[in-house]
């Protein structure tokens, strides 16, 4: 039986993906005269296991490369108590064992890393601006409310990088740095500027 072969009775019996869910079909490699089905979209890479013999024949699955966002790389060649891999059923059930479902808030909490990064940055520039214009027009004695208003775009910028660094992914954690950076560069401005006012 060749890979169309296979790749087509893969898809008959996973019409969507058991770990992201895509329908987008899988590639068949054979290793060893050993069917290895990879999914298009997360790149999941299963390994058939057939066991008995004639008609008691028994199929499993072994997952021998994770998804690329290693979101399912606790079931790496794992399997049942006594065996490889796991059976059909096992794998068309993580829906309701709700595996996609901690997937499905991995992604919308990896989402939201990058609005709140850009939020931060926003906020740490405006500190940033209201300082520098305080030093054009006052030169370096910081006005109160001035100053006030920087604290209150800095200090924020500083916690809204720090949750989206906790939300990030590995590519998105240097982006989670630079509302960080700025905050503690308006919040010294800040500081500085209050220190000033009050000696």
């Amino acid at each position: 039986m060749g890979c169309d072969w296979w790749a087509s009775d893969f898809k008959r019996t996973f019409p969507t993906c058991p770990i992201c869910g895509s329908d987008l079909g899988y590639d068949v490699a054979t290793k060893f005269a050993t069917p290895h089905f990879k999914c298009r979209s997360c790149m999941t890479v299963w390994k058939l296991i057939v066991e008995g013999l004639g008609w008691k024949t028994q199929r499993r699955y072994l997952l021998v490369e994770p998804d690329k966002d290693l979101r399912a790389s606790s079931l790496v060649k794992k399997g049942d108590r006594w065996h490889e891999g796991y059976k059909e059923e096992f794998w068309k059930s993580l829906r309701i064992l709700g595996f996609k479902k901690r997937i499905e808030l991995a992604e919308a909490k990896k989402s939201m890393a990058r609005p709140l990064a850009y939020l931060g940055i926003v906020l740490g520039i405006l500190g940033i601006i209201i300082l520098a214009v305080n030093i054009w027009y006052f030169g370096f004695y910081f006005e109160k409310y001035n100053t006030l208003a920087a604290a209150c775009s800095s200090f924020p910028a500083i916690i809204i990088g720090g949750i989206a660094l906790k939300l990030a992914s590995e590519k998105e954690r240097t982006l989670c740095y630079i509302p960080i950076l700025l905050g503690i560069i308006g919040l010294f401005g800040t500081v500085t500027g209050y220190i000033g006012l009050y000696s």
